[in-house]
C-alpha cells in the first residue's frame, strides 16, 4: 500500500535513506580499521614488556659465566658474587614466567604455539630447566662445557627475542621513528651485547698470557672492528635517524629528544674506548693494558648498552602510547565528523522539505480561490508551477551535489583513517586520495626494503644472463609501443639468492627502461667486466636521462630522487633496496652518470664456489 505523504516528506525520506546508510558504513569502517591500528600498537607495547626480562637475562648470563669460570674452592668473595648473580638470573626467569603467563597468549607464545611453530624457539619450561641443570652441575663440568651450555642458553634467549619481535608486530612497525627505535632495541643492541660478552671472555683469557700470538692479535682486532662497524655504527644510525625523523611522525617527542642522547653518547664513548683498548692490546710487543683494565672497560660498555636498551624501550613505549592516543583521538574526531555530516544532511533535507512545504501551501491557497478568480489565478498558478518545477530541479541538483561531496569526503576518511586533519585540512581534502596512495606505495616499499634485510639468504649459482633476458622480455611486453636496443652479454653468472638477485635486476633494468623513455635510439646494456677486489663487476648501462654526479652520494639512500615526479615516477626506494641486497651478498654497488648522457650502475657479488 503506497504511503500517502506530502512531496516534501517523500523527498526528505529519499535524502535520509540515501545518506544514512552511507554515513553509517563510513562510521563502521573508521571504527573497524582505527581499532585495528590501536590493537596493533597495543600489541607492540606487549612486545616491549615481554622483552624486558629477556634483556635482563642477556645482561646477567655472561656475568654469571665469568664468575663461574673464576670460581675456585676456598674463594668466598667469588662464591658470594656467584650466588648473588644466580639469584639475579632466577629473578629474571621469574619475571619472564610472569610476563609469559600474562602476555604469552596475545603474543602466540604458549605451549601449543611453541609446539606448532619452529620460529617460536625453545619453550620457557625447557629454558628454565636448562638453567637449573647448569646451576646444579656447573661445579662438576669442565670450563669448555660450561661455556657451551651458556652459549646455547643465550642463543635460545635471542631466538625468543626475535620471535616476540615478529609476533608483536614490532618488526612491521609502520612509522620511521618507532621503527628505528625498534631496530636498535630488538636487533642492534642485543647483537652488540652478545659481541661485548664474547670479546670480554676471549680478551680476558688472552691477556692473562705474557705475549699474544699473531693469530690472537688478529682475532681481537677483528672483533674490535666488528664492534665498531657492525654494531656501534648501526646503533648510531638508528639513534640519529630516530631523532631526525621524530618530528615527521606525530610531532616532536620531548621525552625522546631529552632522554635518548644522554643514554646513547656515554655508551658510544665507552664502546669506542673499549675498542681502542682492544687495538692497543693487539699492538706489537707486550700489551700495554692489564686484564683488569680490559674487563673494567668492557663491563662499562656492556652496562651502558643495557642502560641504553632500557631508555630505548621506555621511549618506544611512549611513542606507541602517543600513537594509541592519537588514533583514539582521530577515531573520535572522524566519528564526530561523520555524525556532524549526518546531522547536516538531515538538517539540509528538513530545510528543503520546509521550503517545499511553503510552496505547496501557496499552491493550496491558490486552488482554494481558483473558481472565483479563474483567469487571474490560472496565470499565477502557471507561474507557481514553473517556479515549483524550477525549484524541484534546483533542489534535486543541489541535493545530489552535497551527497557527492559527502560521499567523496567520507571515502577519503575511510581510506585515510590514520591521518589527522589539522585546522586547514578542509581546504586540502581534495588532495587526500593522491597523498594516501603515494604514502601507501612508500610504506609498501619500506617493508619490502625491511623484508629484504631480514629474508633468509640462500646462496647458489645463478644464471644472470637468462634472468636479465626474462626481465627485458617482460618490460618489452608491458610497453610494446617503445623501441629500444637491448644488449645482454652471454655467460654472466654469480652466486647468491636467486629471488633477491631478481629484485636487483628488476630494479636496475626497470630504471634503465624508465629513464630512456624520452630518448630516441634508446640503448640498454647488461654486461660484466673485471672489477674490484678481483671479483667480476656486473653493470647496467643506459643512454637515458642520467644525473649530476655531485648528488651521487645520496643515490642509494631511501627517498632520494634525482628527478622530479613530473619527469619520472617513483618513490626513491628501489636503489636503496638494491644496495641492501648487494651488501648482504658481500658485494658493492656504485654509479657513474652524466646529465642527459645516461647512467651506469655497477655491482659485485662474492666469488662462485666450486
Amino acid at each position: 500500500m503506497p504511503l500517502n505523504l506530502k512531496l516534501s516528506w517523500k523527498l526528505a525520506l529519499i535524502g535520509i535513506s540515501s545518506t544514512v546508510p552511507l554515513l553509517c558504513g563510513t562510521f563502521y569502517l573508521i571504527n573497524k580499521y582505527t581499532n585495528k591500528d590501536i590493537r596493533s600498537a597495543a600489541l607492540e607495547q606487549y612486545g616491549g614488556r615481554f622483552l624486558q626480562p629477556l634483556d635482563a637475562l642477556l645482561e646477567a648470563l655472561p656475568e654469571h659465566l665469568a664468575l663461574e669460570l673464576r670460581n675456585r674452592p676456598g674463594d668466598p668473595a667469588v662464591s658470594a658474587a656467584l650466588a648473588a648473580k644466580e639469584a639475579q638470573v632466577d629473578r629474571a626467569f621469574t619475571a619472564l614466567q610472569a610476563v609469559t603467563d600474562d602476555l604469552g597468549p596475545a603474543l602466540r607464545y604458549s605451549g601449543q604455539d611453541v609446539a606448532q611453530q619452529k620460529s617460536a624457539g625453545v619453550p620457557l619450561a625447557d629454558l628454565l630447566a636448562a638453567w637449573r641443570e647448569l646451576k646444579r652441575s656447573a661445579d662438576r663440568l669442565p670450563p669448555e662445557e660450561i661455556k657451551t651450555r651458556h652459549a646455547d642458553l643465550r642463543a635460545h634467549v635471542r631466538e625468543l627475542i626475535t620471535y616476540i619481535g615478529n609476533s608483536s608486530d614490532l618488526i612491521l612497525d609502520p612509522e620511521l621513528d618507532s621503527y628505528y627505535l625498534m631496530e636498535a632495541m630488538l636487533i642492534a643492541l642485543p647483537q652488540t651485547q652478545e659481541r661485548l660478552a664474547s670479546i670480554m671472555a676471549t680478551g680476558e683469557e688472552l691477556l692473562r698470557h705474557p705475549d699474544l700470538t699473531v693469530a690472537e692479535r688478529i682475532k681481537l682486532a677483528g672483533q674490535a672492528e666488528l664492534l665498531r662497524e657492525s654494531d656501534l655504527d648501526r646503533i648510531t644510525r638508528d639513534v640519529r635517524t630516530t631523532l631526525a625523523v621524530d618530528r615527521n611522525a606525530r610531532g616532536v617527542s620531548e621525552s625522546l629528544q631529552r632522554n635518548l642522547p644522554p643514554a646513547f653518547q656515554p655508551f658510544a664513548d665507552a664502546t669506542n674506548h673499549f675498542a681502542a683498548l682492544i687495538n692497543q692490546a693487539t699492538g706489537t710487543g707486550t700489551p700495554a693494558i692489564s686484564a683488569a683494565e680490559f674487563s673494567a672497560a668492557g663491563d662499562r660498555a656492556r652496562q651502558l648498552s643495557f642502560k641504553l636498551w632500557d631508555t630505548t624501550r621506555a621511549e618506544l613505549d611512549r611513542l606507541l602510547q602517543k600513537r594509541i592516543e592519537d588514533l583514539n583521538r582521530a577515531r573520535t574526531e572522524g566519528l564526530g565528523l561523520v555524525a556532524l555530516s549526518l546531522a547536516l544532511a538531515v538538517g539540509v533535507t528538513m530545510l528543503v522539505a520546509r521550503s517545499i512545504n511553503r510552496v505547496e501551501q501557496q499552491i493550496r491557497e491558490l486552488n482554494a480561490t481558483l473558481e472565483l478568480r479563474v483567469a487571474q489565478r490560472t496565470v499565477e498558478l502557471e507561474a507557481a508551477n514553473k517556479e515549483l518545477e524550477s525549484f524541484s530541479y534546483s533542489v534535486s541538483h543541489d541535493l545530489r551535489s552535497p551527497l557527492r561531496g559527502i560521499a567523496g569526503f567520507t571515502e577519503a576518511l575511510a581510506r585515510n583513517y590514520r591521518t589527522r586533519l589539522d585546522d586547514e585540512g578542509g581546504k586540502y581534502l581534495d588532495r587526500v586520495r593522491a597523498a594516501a596512495e603515494r604514502m601507501g606505495q612508500l610504506i609498501d616499499d619500506l617493508l619490502n626494503l625491511s623484508r629484504v634485510g631480514r629474508a633468509d639468504l640462500v646462496r647458489r649459482p645463478v644464471d644472470l644472463t637468462a634472468m636479465a633476458r626474462g626481465i627485458a622480455d617482460n618490460l618489452r611486453q608491458a610497453a610494446p609501443q617503445r623501441s629500444a636496443e637491448w644488449v645482454i652479454v652471454d655467460g654472466i653468472a654469480g652466486e647468491g639468492d636467486s629471488r633477491l638477485l631478481r629484485v636487483v635486476l628488476e630494479n636496475l633494468l626497470g630504471n634503465a627502461w624508465k629513464f630512456t623513455a624520452h630518448k630516441s635510439g634508446a640503448r640498454i646494456e647488461f654486461g660484466m667486466a673485471p672489477g674490484r677486489g678481483g671479483y667480476p663487476t656486473c653493470y647496467v648501462r643506459d643512454n637515458g636521462a642520467g644525473f649530476d654526479m655531485a648528488h651521487a652520494g645520496k643515490l642509494f639512500d631511501p627517498f632520494q630522487r634525482m628527478h622530479s615526479l613530473s619527469e619520472f615516477p617513483g618513490t626513491g626506494i628501489g636503489l636503496a633496496t638494491v644496495k641492501r641486497i648487494i651488501q648482504r651478498h658481500g658485494g658493492q654497488v656504485w654509479a657513474e652518470a652524466r646529465v642527459d648522457a645516461g647512467a651506469t650502475i655497477h655491482f659485485t657479488l662474492g666469488p662462485l664456489r666450486s
